[in-house]
Formats: C-alpha cells, structure tokens, sequence
C-alpha cells in the first residue's frame, strides 16, 4: 500500500470529533501558513466522496512556498502529526487514562513519594474495576505490594503480603477465563464463516456445530467471570440458538447481552461496536420471535445510536447503522403486513441510499437490494422491484 493511500485511509477512519481535535489542537502548533490544514481538508474531502485516492487533485490546489514539490515528505510528516494527534484525543479513554495513571504511579514510586503513589494507584483501581480493565488491576497491586516491602516491617509484609498475591491470582484467573472465552468466539467465527448460520445440513457440519457451541463454558452463565466474558456467553448463545432456528431462546439471549451494557453504562464511554451489534442481534431475534413491541423499541434505539453516541460512533459504523436499521425495519413491516409503514420506510431508504451505497460491503450491498426489491413486490411496485434486481444482477460487472 502507497504512504498516501495509508494516510487517505487514517483520515476516512477519524471521526468528527478526532478530526476537530486534530485541525484546532495539532494544526496550530505545527503549521503557520495553512499548508497542512488544506492538505488535510483535501483528503478528508476526498475520504468522504469516496474511497479512492486523487493525488492530481491535492497537486491542483494553492498552497505556499515549495510545499507540492516536496509533498510526500510533507504527507508522512502530517502521518506522524495525526497519530500523536490520535493519541492525545484518546488521553481521556478509559484504558489511555488508565495507563498514565500507572505511569505516574511508577514515577512517584521510583522518586520514593509512596503516600503519592498510593494515592494514585487506589484512584487507578477504581478506574480499572469500574471499566473491567482486568489485566492493568495485576500491574497496580504489584506496585502496591512493591510499597509495602518498602515502607513496612518485615512482620506487617508478612502479614499483608499474601492477600496482595491473592488478589493477583485471581485478576489472572479472570484474565485466563477471558482468554478462553476470546478463543472460543472466534472458534464459532469460523465456524459461521464457513457454514452459515441456520446451515447446518449434514453430520459433519453437526458433529463441527457440537464440538463448537456445546464447549462446558457455554453451559451456564456462572462459567463467564468477566464483563466481556459474559457477553460472549450471551452472543454465543444467541448464535447456537439462531443456527437451530430456536428464535425465543435466541431472543432471550439477544436481550441479555444487549442488557448487559445497557445495565453498565460506564463501558460504553469507549469504542461501542459491540453494543450495535447487540442491538442489532436483538432486532433480528425479535423480528424472528414475533416480538413485535420489543422490535419497535429496539429498532428505535438503534437508529438513535449516532445522536446518542456522537463522539464514538465511527464512519463504519454509521454505515453499518443504516444497512442493519434498513433491512430490519423492511423485514419487520413485511412481516406485519403494514403497507403504509413499508411504503414510507422504502422511500425514506432510497433517498438515503447515494450517501452510504458505494460504503456498504458488496454482501450487505445484495442483501438491502434484495430486501428492497421484495417490499416493492409486496406493494405490487413491480418496476422499482425490477430495479432493485437489476442493481443485484449488475453488481461487480
């Protein structure tokens, strides 16, 4: 991949926010006649048309001095510029804070300011047990530990010692249980990846499915330790259900991991990918139940994801936001015979469609034309059904 099609594609991945950070907070301080800003603004123009990068179009513009003569310098240089800028607007995520806070207990450790580092390491602690940071919580009871060899006698560290260690195993048996259950979601990727859900045909593909989502840690919810764990549980579930066409089940286990973070609202101050697809899992389980109410509440949610996430709800999941919402709400209405709601929803998805097509996966892409064109056959709209097919048959040639 060229340096530029790198850097087109870090500034189409920013977000409005990090983009405002790094045009008022970066730009400032390393730019004085405005070469870097309509270089930046250029691309990020070009990001938002499309997803191909115009070079001839960054060389047409005005810009001071020699700057277009010695523009791939200038390109890796404001590379540099937006990663630190990247870095520094992540400073008050939680995992970011997290690790200066660590630091700075280590410093104030390492200039023999104990009472300080304390301080610091229980405010740390805090931290990583409100966000489930479970692997930071093992390096901040190793330095408190490290202070108490320091600042006690030999017969208090003998005496408060082994619970320090015992906290530390048991931060690690947390961690080994994420791990296990990291390994075991992407063992049942593979497995959908390979055969589809709701496709299990023949006894190979059975005797795969068994080995897969009937592993002892998905027998019982106790088995989950962890926060992340447990949504594994929950999404895993989900999936077995679903592939089995056990739509209620599925249902209850949809519900439950999108609970999950509904009901710990401090662990979607970060990235909430996570979070959308639960909502979405929700939508399609509920649609399949015949948990209509429950489809109406939660497709409302998940169209309000951007307005209520506006900080941290990338590009790409904007993109995903629309597709998902469009092809549930066309579904839902169809399934309901209601032809006014369906009418509407068509004509509000098509008009949208020139700003997030050409950015939906060429699979989601066949999905949304086929789930448009059977709604316009539904409302016997047999021309822009018609249409709809064609886009599908046209695709890629």
């Amino acid at each position: 991949m060229k340096s530029s099609d790198e850097i087109f594609r870090l500034i189409k991945s920013m977000t409005k926010k990090e983009r405002n950070f790094f045009r008022k907070k970066m730009l400032p301080y390393y730019s004085d006649d405005g070469n870097y800003l309509k270089l930046f603004d250029e691309i990020a123009a070009q990001a938002d048309e499309g997803d191909t990068y115009d070079e001839s179009k960054v060389k047409g513009g005005e810009y001071a001095g020699k700057f277009i003569k010695n523009l791939s310098v200038h390109k890796n240089y404001m590379y540099g510029m937006l990663l630190e800028s990247l870095r520094l607007c992540s400073a008050n995520k939680p995992a970011a804070e997290l690790r200066n806070m660590i630091t700075e207990a280590q410093i104030l450790f390492d200039k023999l300011l104990f009472d300080q580092s304390l301080k610091i390491i229980r405010k740390a602690m805090k931290l990583a047990h409100e966000k489930n940071l479970t692997l930071s919580q093992y390096d901040l009871i190793n330095l408190e530990r490290n202070i108490l060899k320091y600042t006690a006698t030999v017969e208090e560290y003998i005496d408060k010692s082994p619970a320090l260690f015992d906290r530390q195993y048991e931060v690690l048996k947390q961690c080994e249980n994420t791990v296990d259950f990291y390994r075991l979601n992407e063992d049942a990727g593979i497995f959908l990846r390979s055969y589809g859900a709701g496709r299990v045909r023949d006894e190979k593909q059975m005797k795969e499915f068994d080995r897969t989502f009937n592993n002892p840690l998905l027998q019982d919810e106790s088995e989950a330790k962890t926060f992340q764990s447990r949504y594994i549980f929950f999404l895993l579930n989900m999936q077995k259900n679903s592939t089995l066409e056990r739509w209620a089940e599925a249902y209850d286990y949809a519900k439950k991991a999108a609970n999950l973070w509904e009901e710990n609202p401090s662990m979607l101050d970060g990235p909430v990918e996570n979070y959308i697809f639960s909502l979405s899992n929700l939508i399609n389980a509920s649609i399949r139940a015949g948990k209509h109410e429950e489809t109406e509440r939660a497709l409302e949610r998940f169209r309000r994801l951007p307005e209520n996430f506006p900080d941290t709800i990338t590009e790409n999941s904007k993109v995903f936001i629309f597709y998902s919402h469009s092809v549930h709400e066309i579904s839902h209405n169809m399934m309901q015979h209601r032809v006014k709601e369906l009418e509407e929803s068509i004509e509000r998805i098509s008009s949208s469609m020139a700003e997030y097509e050409n950015s939906i996966s060429l699979y989601q892409r066949i999905i949304l034309y086929y789930f448009l064109s059977t709604g316009n056959f539904m409302l016997e709209k047999f021309d822009k059904c018609t249409y709809w097919n064609a886009k599908i048959f046209n695709l890629e040639k």
